[in-house]
């Protein structure tokens, strides 16, 4: 009786046991899933913020870069030009007085401009008394000309192509053969504007594509650029060589090198002459 009590003793440990060791690899199993679940949403979340943070970028390179490319003229409808209409109707116009000094812009002087401009969407240039604030040197900015209409213009020009900058003085409305879609000028035309333009026509899109791309200025300062950045900029160009460049330049100086050896053989054989003399 008592060995019969003590082998159901024992079998009763052994299932408790047994139990106790199933639960804890049921739970370890469960723990191990749910945290594969949770880290698969985070790195799906990371992944998603990535391509959201690159589109963002990209959607913002790509629109700076309608600066320097022609862009699609849209198709005016009834719906575009109630919207313009709405537009300049409800513009508000400043009544300021201008900076702009023509005749010292026309010589390079752009102390007038310096300073920071910017447009609604967020986008800025950054202008000195010598012109455009570009570290690197690829950006540059001419003399304010006139063109075959008398406006104020510079040109604006880089590696990737270029575009031409217009010079609105503050109470002076722009030319209305600009506008298609309305027929007054929407700015705030109380205020000195700049335009950055690939076409006459300036509303190629809608009134609110223009009245967002004006450049009104926004502060009086500018960045810096020292002549060390200037130097560095003009020897990265330097070092910009291509490969028949490169070659040129190894076998100038590999003749130069066979030369200066020649010399100094001429010169040794001279002075051991003169020596034995």
């Amino acid at each position: 009786m008592k060995k019969n009590n003590h082998y159901f003793w024992i079998s009763g440990l052994l299932v408790l046991t047994a139990c106790g060791i199933a639960l804890a690899v049921n739970n370890h199993s469960h723990h191990k899933q749910a945290k594969a679940q949770t880290n698969h949403h985070l790195t799906h979340k990371t992944s998603a913020n990535k391509k959201a943070s690159k589109s963002a970028k990209k959607k913002q390179v790509d629109k700076r870069l309608d600066l320097f490319q022609l862009p699609n003229e849209k198709k005016i409808t009834d719906d575009l030009v109630k919207d313009g209409k709405n537009i300049v109707n409800s513009r508000q116009v400043s009544k300021q007085a201008s900076q702009f000094d023509f005749a010292a812009l026309a010589q390079g002087d752009f102390s007038s401009l310096a300073g920071t401009w910017q447009d609604a969407n967020g986008y800025t240039f950054e202008f000195s008394p010598q012109g455009l604030v570009s570290k690197d040197g690829r950006l540059t900015l001419s003399a304010l000309t006139y063109d075959d209409k008398g406006e104020a213009i510079s040109q604006v020009t880089s590696l990737t192509g270029g575009f031409i900058l217009y010079y609105y003085a503050a109470g002076n409305q722009i030319p209305n053969w600009h506008f298609n879609i309305t027929d007054t000028d929407p700015s705030d035309y109380g205020r000195d504007r700049l335009f950055a333009a690939q076409l006459s026509r300036f509303d190629y899109e809608s009134t609110q594509q223009f009245v967002n791309s004006v450049f009104y200025k926004i502060s009086d300062n500018y960045s810096k650029v020292t002549q060390d950045d200037k130097k560095e900029a003009e020897q990265e160009e330097d070092t910009e060589n291509t490969p028949e460049q490169e070659t040129e330049t190894r076998a100038e100086q590999a003749s130069e090198s066979q030369e200066n050896a020649q010399n100094d053989v001429t010169i040794e054989s001279q002075t051991e002459t003169a020596a034995t003399n």
